[in-house]
């Protein structure tokens, strides 16, 4: 009885995990035929190996359901081994980055330890090294639990409720294995895809990319961390954002700016963002990393090509950067900024590597300096202080011209709760994310004040939304999109394609399009063969 028991809780405790730590009794199917199977086994050499072996298969599972629970918890969506086993890099450096390389170290150690561990207990309780005979109950015990158990994983009604049986292993297998197998054919559609749109990503190759309605001024593309319609409309976050919103359209209209503002559906949810950034510019959604991958391989044309066939010179500011990055000279950018060559003498900020409004001032004082002498400018940029662990919050600065290269942000490296100290409170949690969000929308309005000019047009949205444990389960994907510049004739027309006038977009969640709809979409707007194009398709 206490092997069930424990097998039980091993295989239901990560359902614990996604419904939010709340604690009730579930039975395992095939915690109750694992048992009772080898319950049956008898005593012997063979009879040993089976039960490690089956224990290795048991634990080995449990950790893809304990994976599985935290991939739904941290990204809102399903774990795909097939396609998440190189997340394993990016865990690693942001627990380094959060707990530091030792505490890192104890922690992998730990579940290494535990889990031989758990499969050398398990193994030895599956069949004891003893010689004891079985009695009748105890045998009868065990093919109970064995029929009942196989009877109900393969779908025969028990008298149970059945929000108190469950199958965690066996769901996870099947999933991982639709996975696999969609994996398989997902090359085919893509490429399917392409040739339907002439091999040129989202757009449709007799589309007009010559921009000529926004020549004479600079194009900016900003993507904010974890901006999504769950910190504009849903508390706590809506209280602290909305009145921001507000702020940033009077201070628009105050700076001679006008605003419109949109939502647009992200491909992901608590990470992975650059699945977000490619959607967008390639015109084809992007949703996982087999899909990017492909995307850099055929290399369709994107954004980035109209804008440099249009004559602009094209930007990459990626601050978050901070190793070899051969996926930017796949986009063709004309010049990339990451980490390493961004002049930046301040300290990071746990995982932000330097804050939004440094990030802004080095647009505005290296980048247009240095570039868009000639040509205008098109620059990407990701605005990261939004990013968790979302600690320290600090200040936008008034005097735009003090900031340089951003040694003044010392004064904040040893400031705030550390992550630990943070996320020990999920509420406070909640609260800085907020305020991360304050901070990085006040610092992208400082920046539209102070620097855009006659034709320049700024367009800024989230990445995707923040992970299912700040927004709740089943909050939608989108993100808010606003478009700022001082010229009101660039802007009219998005009011044709679901933007609304002012800083605070629509709250309604109906028929949102995807990322991949905007790079179509803009060029629709601003070249001047839109109207041809309308006829001849």
């Amino acid at each position: 009885m206490f092997v069930f028991f424990l097998v039980n809780a091993l295989a239901t405790f990560p359902s614990w995990i996604s419904s939010g730590l709340e604690i009730s009794f579930i039975i395992s199917l095939e915690a109750m035929s694992i048992v009772g199977f080898v319950g049956l086994l008898p005593r012997g050499l063979l009879a040993r190996q089976i039960s490690y072996f089956i224990s290795f298969l048991f634990v080995l599972l449990v950790l893809v359901v304990l994976g599985d629970a935290i991939c739904q918890l941290a990204l809102g969506r399903l774990l795909n081994l097939y396609l998440d086993v190189f997340l394993l890099r990016s865990i690693y450096e942001l627990l380094i980055t959060n707990v530091g390389l030792l505490s890192t170290v104890v922690i992998l150690a730990s579940l290494v330890i535990t889990t031989c561990l758990l499969i050398i207990l398990l193994g030895r309780l599956f069949n004891p090294n003893r010689t004891l005979k079985k009695g009748m109950l105890v045998t009868g015990f065990h093919l109970v639990l064995l029929i009942v158990g196989g009877m109900g994983i393969y779908g025969v009604s028990l008298p149970v409720p059945v929000d108190r049986i469950d199958t965690p292993l066996v769901r996870v297998t099947v999933q991982q294995t639709q996975h696999f197998m969609r994996m398989l054919n997902e090359k085919e559609e893509f490429i399917d895809e392409l040739e339907a749109n002439g091999g040129n990503g989202g757009n449709s190759g007799n589309q007009n990319t010559d921009l000529d309605k926004i020549r004479g001024g600079d194009v900016f593309l900003g993507f904010i961390e974890s901006y999504g319609v769950s910190a504009v409309f849903d508390e706590p976050y809506r209280s602290v954002v909305m009145p921001r919103l507000v702020d940033f359209g009077i201070r628009m209209e105050t700076a001679g700016l006008k605003v419109v503002s949109g939502t647009l559906l992200a491909p992901s949810q608590g990470g992975q963002s650059w699945y977000g950034h490619a959607s967008l510019l390639s015109g084809l959604w992007i949703d996982n990393q087999l899909r990017y991958d492909l995307l850099l391989a055929e290399k369709p044309n994107t954004l980035v090509d109209d804008f440099r066939e249009a004559g602009y010179e094209t930007v990459a500011l990626m601050p978050a950067i901070t190793r070899a990055w051969p996926e930017g000279q796949r986009f063709g950018y004309d010049q990339i900024y990451s980490f390493e060559n961004i002049d930046y003498a301040g300290p990071p900020l746990n995982w932000v590597t330097m804050p939004d409004q440094f990030t802004w001032s080095f647009l505005q004082n290296t980048i247009r300096t240095i570039h868009g002498v000639e040509r205008p400018l098109f620059v990407e940029l990701s605005l990261i202080s939004s990013h968790a662990p979302w600690t320290p919050i600090i200040p936008v600065y008034d005097d735009w011209g003090a900031i340089g290269d951003g040694e003044m942000f010392n004064e904040w490296e040893k400031t705030g709760p550390t992550p630990r100290e943070l996320w020990s409170n999920h509420e406070n949690v909640k609260e800085y994310y907020g305020l991360s969000l304050e901070y990085a929308i006040n610092a992208m309005v400082g920046f539209a004040e102070h620097y855009l000019k006659g034709r320049d047009m700024l367009i800024v949205l989230g990445d995707h939304q923040a992970a299912p444990l700040i927004t709740g389960e089943d909050a939608s994907k989108a993100v808010p999109i606003h478009v700022i510049s001082k010229d009101q004739s660039l802007l009219a027309p998005l009011l044709d394609y679901g933007f609304v006038t002012g800083s605070i977009p629509p709250d309604s969640l109906d028929d949102i399009q995807g990322m991949d709809t905007f790079r179509r979409m803009f060029l629709d707007v601003f070249s001047s063969s839109k109207e041809s194009n309308r006829a001849s398709n």
